[in-house]
């Protein structure tokens, strides 16, 4: 997979072309879109996104990653 993007609004945001499945009836690769947006100190949201041959988006997952607390 490879991505590019840049830092919009706070948010980290990459688009990238992923190959498609060999099994899938369609060819090539797919438009993914993945957003990294801070949600305070402790964490992060992942949210990716496919494009559809239409030109809307579908959501693929919406991840929060949480900082673990530390051992006492």
């Amino acid at each position: 997979h490879e991505y590019w993007g840049q830092l919009t609004d706070g948010r980290m945001i990459f688009e990238g072309e992923v190959p498609l499945p060999p099994a899938s009836k369609f060819q090539g690769h797919r438009t993914i879109r993945l957003s990294f947006i801070p949600m305070g100190a402790d964490k992060v949201r992942q949210f990716s996104e496919s494009l559809n041959v239409d030109g809307t988006w579908s959501i693929n997952y919406d991840l929060i990653y949480t900082r673990r607390a530390k051992a006492k």
